[in-house]
C-alpha cells in the first residue's frame, strides 16, 4: 500500500482545484458539457456526446468537452450545458446529434444563446448559483423542477466527471 504525505495530498488537491477552474469555471474558451449517466444512454447522449467532440475537433474551434453525472433532470436528455467565457452556465434540452451542430454554431460561433433551445442557466460552480437569468432564459432555481431543493449530498450532481479523479 502506497501512502503519501499531508504535504503531497495537499499538493495533490491544489492541483486538482487548479486544473477544474482551468477547464471549468474559470475557462479561456467555451466549456461545453453533457451530463451523462445510465439513464442518459438510452435517450441517445453518447451520440451527442460523440458528435460534440467531432464537431470541435472539425471546426477548429477551440473548446472544452467534458462528461458530468446528471443533476436528476432526466425528462431534458439528452442535456448539453454550455459556459461561454465569462457568462454563466446554460443547459439545453433535448439536443440529440442532429441538433448539434445548429446549437454550437448558434452559440459558439454566433454569441446566441438559442433561448428557444434553452432550459435554464446554472451558476458556474453551483446549480443554483445563478441569481438571474440571462437573455431570457431563466434561472434554475426558478424553475418548478427546483424551486423547493436544496441539495445537500446531492450538491455536486453535474458538476463531477465521474471518471475524473481530480473533480473529487
Amino acid at each position: 500500500r502506497t501512502q503519501i504525505t499531508r504535504e503531497q495530498f495537499e499538493a495533490r488537491q491544489a492541483a486538482a482545484r487548479k486544473r477544474r477552474q482551468a477547464t471549468m469555471s474559470q475557462a479561456e474558451v467555451p466549456v461545453i458539457i453533457v451530463p451523462w449517466g445510465s439513464s442518459s444512454v438510452s435517450h441517445g447522449t453518447v451520440s451527442t456526446f460523440e458528435t460534440i467532440r467531432r464537431w470541435v475537433k472539425s471546426t477548429g474551434v477551440k473548446a472544452i468537452v467534458r462528461r458530468a453525472e446528471p443533476m436528476g433532470t432526466h425528462y431534458l436528455e439528452p442535456q448539453v450545458d454550455i459556459i461561454m467565457s465569462g457568462q454563466p452556465r446554460v443547459s439545453y434540452a433535448h439536443i440529440t446529434a442532429e441538433k448539434v451542430p445548429e446549437l454550437l454554431e448558434s452559440v459558439i460561433r454566433g454569441n446566441d444563446m438559442r433561448p428557444d433551445l434553452a432550459v435554464c442557466v446554472y451558476g458556474i460552480d453551483e446549480w443554483d448559483g445563478a441569481e438571474l437569468g440571462l437573455k431570457g432564459i431563466p434561472a434554475a432555481k426558478e424553475l418548478d423542477f427546483w424551486k423547493l431543493q436544496q441539495r445537500i449530498v446531492t450538491r455536486n450532481l453535474g458538476y463531477i466527471d465521474p471518471e475524473s479523479i481530480d473533480d473529487y
